[in-house]
């Protein structure tokens, strides 16, 4: 009996022994789980903390870019001192209507001196319909329909 309790003994030994091996395993396989979320997880964190570090480099470097903007672009001249309810002198209106009748002929010869080369683009066969020749051949069409009119052809 006593061989029998011993080997009862033993039989229990071993299996405790075996379980704890399987537990262990599985300890072990749960801990590799954990500590590969946990490697995951601090990952994540510093791409996190990198990611905002870069983000406030950004503002701070764009705070800065305006303020260095702002300081060389110098006032607009759209403030010059006059509120909405002030009487305007007559030299300001003068000099304020003499600059943007000056400003609309400076536009108005460019634009016309842009007209042949934005017909160009927008035609490719401008050159060979407008030349001299036939800018003759329209004008003395349109003095002959002036005269026909003129003389009365049209009115009846």
């Amino acid at each position: 009996m006593t061989k029998e309790i011993e080997n009862v003994a033993e039989e229990i030994q071993q299996e405790e022994n075996v379980q704890p091996q399987e537990s262990h395993t599985q300890d072990t396989e749960q801990q590799r789980e954990l500590s590969d979320k946990e490697i995951n997880f601090q990952k994540l964190r510093s791409v996190k903390e990198q990611l905002e570090r870069e983000n406030q480099e950004l503002k701070n470097w764009k705070q800065q870019y305006e303020k260095s903007y702002q300081q060389q672009v110098p006032q607009s001249d759209d403030d010059i001192g006059i509120d909405d309810d002030d009487i305007v002198e007559g030299k300001v209106v003068k000099k304020l209507y003499n600059e943007i009748k000056n400003l609309k002929r400076t536009y108005e010869s460019e634009k016309l001196a842009t007209v042949p080369d934005r017909l160009r683009s927008k035609f490719n066969d401008f050159d060979n319909v407008v030349t001299p020749q036939n800018i003759e051949k329209l004008k003395t069409l349109l003095k002959k329909s002036i005269r026909i009119k003129s003389n009365g052809l049209y009115n009846y």
